[in-house]
C-alpha cells in the first residue's frame, strides 16, 4: 500500500464494536497539518490480527513488511470510548516507544468491515490507515 496526502484535517475516530480477526491495510493517508512534508513506511504491506476479546481488551499481533525491512509485534489493546491504547509486549519497550500509545479509531461493521486508525504526529498532523477484515 502507498500512501496519498490529503489537505484538511483528518477525521475524528467515532470508536464502535471491534471485531476479533485478520485485517489487512487497504489504505494509508497523511494529513500534514501545520507539520508539513513528514514521511512514513510506504510503500508497505501490513496485517494486524485480534484476537481473545473481553470487554474493550484484546491481544494482538501485528506485521509489517516493505522491501528487506520486517517487523513483528505482538501486544495489549484496550478500547475507551473511541480511542485504542496499544501496549507492546514482544519485543518489550526498551526506552523507545515501540509503536506504544494512544490514537482514535473508527470501526465499522459489516462484510466487509473496516478498522480505521487515525494516528497523531503534532502540529495538527495525523496518518489515517485503514484496515480491512479478512
Amino acid at each position: 500500500m502507498t500512501a496519498t496526502v490529503a489537505t484538511g484535517a483528518a477525521p475524528a475516530g467515532s470508536g464502535g464494536t471491534i471485531e476479533t480477526g485478520t485485517y489487512d491495510l487497504v489504505s494509508i493517508t497523511l494529513y500534514p497539518g501545520d507539520a508539513g512534508a513528514f514521511q512514513v513506511l510506504s510503500p508497505v504491506r501490513k496485517t494486524v490480527t485480534i484476537a481473545h476479546g473481553t470487554a474493550g481488551a484484546f491481544d494482538t499481533q501485528e506485521v509489517d513488511a516493505a522491501g528487506t525491512y520486517l517487523r513483528r509485534q505482538n501486544g495489549s489493546i484496550t478500547v475507551s470510548g473511541s480511542m485504542l491504547t496499544f501496549t507492546p509486549t514482544c519485543p518489550t519497550t526498551d526506552g523507545g516507544n515501540n509503536g506504544a500509545g494512544t490514537v482514535g479509531f473508527t470501526f465499522t461493521p459489516g462484510a466487509t468491515a473496516t478498522l480505521a486508525v487515525v494516528e497523531p504526529h503534532g502540529n495538527n498532523a495525523s496518518v489515517v490507515e485503514v484496515y480491512q477484515k479478512r
